[in-house]
């Protein structure tokens, strides 16, 4: 099984997981570019591609079978690509609050009245923009939430460039139409508050794949993979079970 996280995060966001998924799998957390342990590794010049090139690659030389792939939001929209471009690498894929496009409102949104997301995160530091972005998305003043200090120490150490190049990579982003080349066993996990990967934002997009299964999580934000471990971490891995056919 492979967890990939999504943007500026990295593989101790998966912890939880480990339990529901390690007693029938070997579970890999890479961490992206410039993300978690990679260190200091900078993005610029990555465009979608590449860097779905880049995590095929790794998994090609980690592994000699086809994986179980687990994408969260930008980590889905990788997995996507790899499982149309690379099918020989994946066996199963399931997106996790993962759009297929990303609304522009996604960015005007990350600004926090910047002149774009990108400047926000040049003028606050991950650390710091990562808890301002935070209480915007829940429109409340000054709330936060206990994870919300934990993450944003996580972030705090990516390199602003490498923050900066990642967001170019998901202000394009769009595969809708990659969607429909996957030959493999889908599973879409939809949070029900998420404004960027809910029903209504993807209108029927996730109808594109051939072979697909969408489940909406009530009561969970976008980062239900942290936050709902307990809920969404068991219907992935009964989802593995299935197409692995076991009872």
């Amino acid at each position: 099984v492979v967890l990939q996280h999504g943007f500026c995060r990295n593989h101790r966001f998966w912890t939880g997981w480990v339990p529901y998924l390690a007693r029938r799998h070997r579970v890999l957390r890479p961490d992206l570019p410039g993300c978690g342990d990679s260190g200091h590794l900078s993005a610029v010049g990555l465009d979608l591609t590449t860097l779905a090139d880049l995590l095929g690659d790794t998994l090609a030389a980690t592994t000699d079978r086809p994986v179980h792939y687990v994408g969260e939001s930008l980590g889905g929209i990788l997995g996507v690509v790899l499982a149309a471009t690379r099918p020989e690498l994946v066996a199963s894929l399931s997106l996790v609050s993962t759009p297929l496009w990303v609304d522009p409102m996604v960015g005007t949104t990350q600004a926090l009245g910047e002149a774009s997301w990108s400047d926000a995160i040049r003028r606050y530091g991950m650390h710091d923009w990562w808890l301002a972005s935070r209480t915007r998305m829940r429109h409340t003043s000054g709330t936060e939430r206990p994870s919300d200090a934990w993450m944003a120490e996580q972030v705090r150490d990516v390199a602003v460039d490498t923050a900066v190049a990642l967001v170019a990579i998901i202000e394009s982003a769009d595969v809708r139409a990659l969607a429909a080349e996957v030959r493999v066993p889908v599973t879409v996990l939809v949070p029900e508050g998420s404004k960027y990967a809910n029903r209504a934002s993807q209108r029927g997009y996730y109808d594109a794949f051939p072979t697909h299964t969408v489940r909406t999580v009530a009561g969970a934000n976008h980062e239900m993979y942290l936050e709902n471990v307990d809920v969404v971490a068991p219907m992935v891995a009964g989802f593995m079970d299935e197409v692995d056919g076991r009872c």
